[in-house]
């Protein structure tokens, strides 16, 4: 056997593990006066050499931009070829050879370190701006990272934020004299973020850090126990909507469905002779509190998907497939009625909370107006059209049931074009859900509700204003028979 020496710095540059070298440099502290030998050492290096090959030509793919997913694949790339290294040094673990396993404890000892800085990857990227990092904690470790200090010079702070949602665990703070004066955690998003900030305004001048805090350990696999951040800039106003005609808006991507419970879709086409649509549904649920809500995980209307040229630009709408008339029976119908504030149409009541109602409305000078729908006791959900804003709503906050998470009463909103004075809502209640599907198709929210058995309430509303109700039917609707 040949005489153990340190392990000493000039070794360490040829552990090119991924990005993180120099973490690993200064995390050598910890590995105190390990020894290792030389000549099974030269083997783990070739080996822990060849995994940083494979992560160089991962990185080599990565542009100077924000493309996560590209960044992805360089992590998993990464990943992989130190996993394969891993596994073959658990070979020498039961080694009876003095050399194999003296060289096992040392460089054992090292990945330790490594998975330790690796619970933090710190990607940093320019994307044509400057002063911010893209940061993302992985799913098992726990820490905090704190910015250097800057001064607050205008009258916001925005950011991209995605991961879990655990406010105060995981999440973006701003620290101000060692106080947290604004935070904010994510949504229980996968790899997606969204524009978000804080007006800072009242803090103009004073000396600031950005902290980022995980201190969720695991929690399962769907739990995203994570957060993440990225573009972290000083700006004169919050983010922009995308659908805003002052602003296009700082999030590109256009919503198939701007409700928060429509994911995951399934689509089909070609599915039988002379067939030649497009369908898909969309799980309705949130990770947010599909764990916790009452009804998880069942399935949208089916939809038929189209494509659509607009002043704007070609679209996708969608609309409910026809054969879902098939399940109307008992139909009710209100007359032409033009109205300021609430109109219940008479003997307008459902059996229950499972039916298709159609509307059309003419505006004449209404600021807002729309439905009522599930109203009972202190319960019910607005369906609304903000002409102003031209902007489909719907609103759950007294939606019913909601105690299982408190991210669950929410406003959601979607832009809907108001092209010739009148809005078209075909809209699907069932016991635990709602499909508002605004101007046939055009914008589609879609959002879980829970109200009580005997909220079934309908009304009518126009605010600062008229508005004429050009006509309004319902159809109860029957069980699908599967079998």
């Amino acid at each position: 056997m040949k005489k153990l020496v340190p392990l000493t710095m000039s070794r360490l540059q040829n552990l090119e593990v991924g990005q993180h070298v120099k973490s690993v440099l200064k995390g050598i502290d910890d590995l105190g006066n390990g020894l290792v030998t030389d000549s099974v050492l030269q083997q783990y290096l070739a080996k822990i050499a060849e995994a940083s090959q494979l992560y160089d030509k991962a990185m080599l793919k990565i542009t100077k931009s924000d493309e996560t997913v590209k960044i992805n694949s360089a992590d998993i790339a990464r990943d992989k070829a130190i996993s394969a290294f891993q596994r073959m040094l658990s070979v020498y673990e039961l080694s009876e050879n003095d050399a194999e396993l003296d060289a096992y404890a040392s460089l054992n000892t090292l990945m330790k370190v490594y998975k330790n800085i690796q619970r933090w990857n710190l990607e940093e990227e320019s994307n044509g701006k400057t002063g911010y990092r893209s940061i993302k904690s992985s799913g098992t470790g726990k820490g905090k990272i704190t910015s250097p200090g800057f001064t607050i010079s205008r009258n916001c702070i925005n950011f991209l934020v995605g991961g879990g949602y655990y406010p105060g665990e995981a999440c973006l703070n701003l620290l101000i004299d060692g106080k947290v004066v604004r935070t904010q955690t994510g949504s229980n998003s996968n790899a997606h973020m969204s524009w978000t900030g804080w007006d800072v305004t009242e803090f103009r001048g004073k000396d600031a850090r950005i902290e980022i805090v995980d201190n969720i350990d695991g929690r399962g696999m769907m739990a995203r126990g994570y957060i993440f951040c990225d573009a972290i800039m000083l700006c004169d106003e919050l983010p922009k909507t995308p659908y805003e005609e002052h602003n296009p808006g700082w999030e590109k991507a256009f919503w198939a469905d701007w409700g928060p419970d429509f994911y995951a879709v399934r689509s089909w086409n070609n599915y039988a002779p002379e067939e030649k649509r497009t369908i898909w549904v969309g799980w309705m649920g949130i990770w947010t509190y599909a764990f916790t809500e009452p009804g998880p995980g069942h399935f949208s209307v089916p939809r038929s998907l189209e494509l659509k040229t607009f002043d704007e630009g070609i679209r996708m709408i969608q609309n409910p497939v026809k054969e879902l008339e098939s399940l109307r029976t008992v139909h009710k119908t209100a007359g032409e009625n033009t109205f300021e504030g609430i109109w219940q149409p008479k003997k307008f009541l459902p059996a229950k909370n499972a039916y298709e109602l159609i509307v059309e409305f003419e505006n004449l000078s209404a600021g807002e107006f729309g439905l009522n729908l599930c109203v009972g006791e202190n319960e019910k959900t607005v369906v609304g059209y903000d002409a102003s804003r031209e902007e489909l709503f719907v609103d759950r906050r007294n939606s019913g049931y909601d105690e299982f998470s408190k991210v669950f009463p929410v406003i959601s909103k979607g832009p809907l074009k108001n092209r010739n004075k009148t809005v078209r809502l075909h809209i699907f209640i069932d016991k635990c859900s709602i499909e508002v599907f605004g101007n046939d198709g055009e914008t589609v929210i879609s959002s879980k509700i829970y109200p009580g058995s005997m909220s079934t309430g309908i009304s009518l509303f126009s605010n600062n204003g008229k508005v004429k109700v050009k006509s309004l039917e319902l159809w109860e609707l029957d069980s699908i028979d599967l079998y």
